[in-house]
């Protein structure tokens, strides 16, 4: 955890420093994976990005900060499971709220220019998911009335590809698989994996460090 707070310390004081600045505001359709994925249907993020990119010759590197704030929506309202009880099959109901996660993430972004106006990007966002979750079950021989806000650790790959629209304003299409882990008392509830596609409008500014 203090190595992860270092970075995001180091990360903006670089991106504060001379170079390039970029601001980038995102969306990002998010689908469960895993266990959860009959809970949770897939549901849309948003990510605020404050980047410091570096271009030299046809290659740009480009690291920063993101935050950002997902909320997955359950499927039901209501879920029902059996229970096999001495007077046969019965049945138990299981409510879940939004699966919320406050994302702040170290990202770091490399970035090949295929022609003037278009590019192709691989990189990580890699940070916390303070994550909260809550549900409500009643069944024939249990009650439970649960809730949890924890930090989980987070590391998310990602590629796309980006289209310049003016010399100060692009915009990009992406991919990513996110993973999280992280110590916790309900493992069964948690959504470990997410699978994620979106889009995103950035612009770039002061002098392009390459030019």
């Amino acid at each position: 955890m203090r190595i992860i707070t270092l970075c995001f310390a180091l990360t903006l004081v670089s991106v504060a420093s001379f170079g390039q600045l970029e601001i980038s505001a995102g969306s990002s359709y998010e689908i469960p994976l895993g266990e959860m994925r009959d809970v949770y249907k897939g549901s849309p993020a948003y990510q605020l990005g404050f980047l410091k990119s570096h271009q030299y010759k046809k290659k740009r590197n480009s690291w920063g900060v993101l935050l950002g704030y997902a909320s997955l929506t359950p499927r039901a309202d209501t879920l029902y499971y059996e229970v096999e009880t001495n007077n046969g099959i019965e049945y138990g109901a299981i409510h879940y709220e939004n699966y919320v996660a406050y994302q702040l993430m170290f990202t770091g972004r490399y970035d090949i220019l295929l022609s003037k106006k278009m590019e192709f990007f691989y990189g990580y966002d890699m940070g916390l998911h303070y994550t909260k979750f809550a549900y409500q079950l009643q069944g024939p021989y249990t009650a439970e009335d649960a809730s949890e806000i924890i930090a989980r650790i987070a590391l998310s790959p990602k590629l796309g590809m980006s289209v310049e629209l003016t010399k100060f304003v692009y915009l990009s299409v992406f991919g990513k698989y996110t993973i999280s882990v992280g110590d916790t008392e309900d493992k069964k509830n948690i959504v470990n994996q997410y699978l994620g596609a979106g889009a995103a409008l950035g612009f770039r500014l002061g002098k392009r460090s390459g030019d």
